[in-house]
């Protein structure tokens, strides 16, 4: 998890959240576990406040788990077994908008509720099996088998807002390939794809989303896709 999470680059903090300082003090610590599952939420420098899920045991080094980041990011990160990064790792970047909020996680009952930047995003956990189980406001699947050959075994089918699939890729983020081909859905399923490097910065070796606040993005949107419904 933290391998790929090295690579990114955080430019400024969101919305209300006007300095590091702030966000520093609105993204709380807090460190949760079901029988399976344990959450961490944290703050990191420069500037990005994540909530991880990972499973508590990882056994033979084959498993899957998630990082959220206050950029609207929700990443599936599968790891294959013991080996190099750049051939036992992988992971699958789903971006959600509009951003008005900071990554949560709670408890309720045997439930983990995982809330993304964009807070109708909402993905809920089977805290007994780690699998998801529904995601509120859209629909999601699970592949149950972790190898390479299912994309990160998550998919995004849809969403009552906007999402960003920027793709799979094996030993690095998927956004650090610069012509890949990412595309974003609207809540009507109406899609508009580009390459990653329309959307996506890249400095030290790290890839950041290039529109930290919403109101560029729209901006950039309406001119490269008026064909999608951008309700925010």
């Amino acid at each position: 998890m933290r391998t790929l999470l090295s690579l990114f680059v955080v430019l400024i903090s969101l919305y209300s959240i006007t300095s590091k300082a702030d966000l520093q003090t609105e993204c709380s610590h807090y460190h949760e576990f079901s029988s399976v599952l344990q959450f961490v939420r944290q703050f990191d420098d420069p500037a990005w406040c994540i909530l991880s899920i990972d499973p508590v045991e990882i056994g033979d080094y084959v498993y899957r788990s998630y990082l959220v980041g206050n950029d609207g990011l929700f990443m599936v990160f599968n790891a294959y077994g013991e080996g190099s990064d750049s051939l036992f790792t992988a992971a699958r970047d789903f971006y959600f908008f509009p951003r008005t909020a900071l990554p949560d996680g709670k408890m309720t009952g045997n439930t983990l509720s995982v809330q993304t930047a964009s807070k109708d995003a909402v993905f809920n956990f089977n805290g007994d099996t780690g699998k998801i189980l529904n995601m509120e406001n859209g629909e999601v699947t699970e592949d149950l088998a972790v190898n390479s050959a299912n994309n990160g075994g998550v998919e995004i089918k849809s969403f009552k807002g906007l999402f960003l699939d920027a793709g799979f890729a094996v030993g690095h983020d998927p956004a650090m390939d610069r012509n890949r081909k990412v595309s974003f859905q609207d809540e009507n399923g109406v899609q508009c794809t580009m390459t990653a490097a329309e959307v996506f910065t890249y400095a030290n070796q790290g890839v950041s989303f290039a529109f930290p606040t919403d109101g560029p993005l729209k901006t950039f949107l309406a001119a490269k896709c008026p064909q999608l419904k951008i309700s925010f």
